[in-house]
């Protein structure tokens, strides 16, 4: 049993205690630092683990953190939380917990306070929690989509959700068919991918820029369609799974591969992180055959929704984080 020691959660009333098992520390290749963002201070994320979670359950929280420090691989302003304690760059608290049984409610995911307006890294992750009900964890390991959904949902704790992304001021067309994230370079990914059916760049297709009610910014790009469709948990934080088939941060989760596209590394780069774009995976847009067999196109699916493992309706809620004060800020 590892020695366990005391912390404090955050910012917010109380400055709750926890204890922690355990901290598994995944750090960016230093080279990829210096070659994308000038720098020898490498992106970390730090998970630290509380309790409720087997080794082989831990194991693809640390899987996910090394995945996401090989594509986020440049450094950001420390912080020291009022306790004293620091972190660099990014910190999340893991655990499995008694939520309400099999079903429902699944787990929690998402920042719990982002780095202050204004400042350089403003909106981006300190602290984020992730934690699953027991209850649920068996199942999703018995299904194979476990480790997935520990990719994606650490994937939204590190940004990649509505609140982030509107603070960023890259939401466009809100609840409307037209929703669609902004970010330039995420545009031009999305641009560059080929579509199935026409065989030519979706930036090249005549209708496409204007049917989507925003602008390219003169570079090629096309705005990247959000889920406008499904239940909480799942609209508006999300690329739209119609489109984007089993890309890594559709609403869903796939048997199978579900890779982390360009255009998610792209929104990454956009909100502020130094990205490695070439260590994002390769990605095509899926052809409506491919939709139709992942069941997207189907009454009936064929894959997990993110919030409906084996089909019992639940889902993974995403609180909304707090805006830190600048006084967290530390200056090196």
């Amino acid at each position: 049993m590892p020695e366990q020691k005391t912390f404090y959660a955050g910012l917010g009333s109380g400055l709750e205690a926890v204890d922690v098992e355990e901290v598994y520390q995944a750090t960016a290749d230093k080279a990829a630092a210096e070659r994308v963002a000038g720098t020898d201070n490498p992106f970390c994320i730090e998970v630290r683990f509380l309790g409720g979670l087997t080794e082989e359950q831990k194991g693809a929280f640390r899987t996910a953190a090394d995945r996401w420090a090989q594509v986020i691989v440049g450094d950001l302003e420390d912080v020291v939380l009022p306790d004293g304690t620091k972190v660099d760059d990014v910190r999340i608290d893991a655990a499995g917990v008694s939520i309400d049984g099999p079903g429902r409610v699944l787990g929690r995911a998402g920042p719990r306070l982002l780095r202050p307006a204004g400042s350089t890294h403003e909106f981006l992750t300190i602290t984020g929690i992730m934690e699953f009900d027991v209850a649920d964890i068996p199942t999703m390991i018995a299904q194979g989509l476990w480790n997935t959904v520990i990719m994606h949902e650490m994937g939204h704790v590190i940004g990649m959700l509505d609140f982030v992304w509107n603070a960023k001021g890259f939401v466009a067309n809100r609840n409307t068919p037209q929703w669609s994230f902004t970010g330039p370079t995420a545009m031009a990914e999305f641009g560059k991918l080929q579509d199935p059916c026409a065989g030519t760049a979706i930036a090249r297709l005549p209708d496409l820029r204007a049917a989507a009610g925003a602008g390219d910014g003169g570079g090629g790009g096309v705005p990247v369609p959000i889920e406008d469709n499904f239940g909480p948990g799942t609209i508006g934080s999300h690329w739209r799974e119609s489109v984007f088939g089993a890309e890594m941060m559709t609403g869903f989760v796939n048997q199978g591969a579900n890779p982390l596209s360009r255009v998610t590394g792209g929104a990454l780069k956009d909100l502020g992180y130094e990205v490695d774009l070439d260590a994002c995976d390769d990605y095509t847009l899926p052809s409506p055959t491919a939709l139709a067999i992942m069941g997207v196109l189907t009454a009936g699916r064929l894959h997990e929704a993110i919030g409906e493992v084996g089909g019992t309706g639940g889902y993974v809620e995403h609180p909304t984080p707090e805006v830190a004060p600048t006084s967290v800020l530390t200056h090196r």
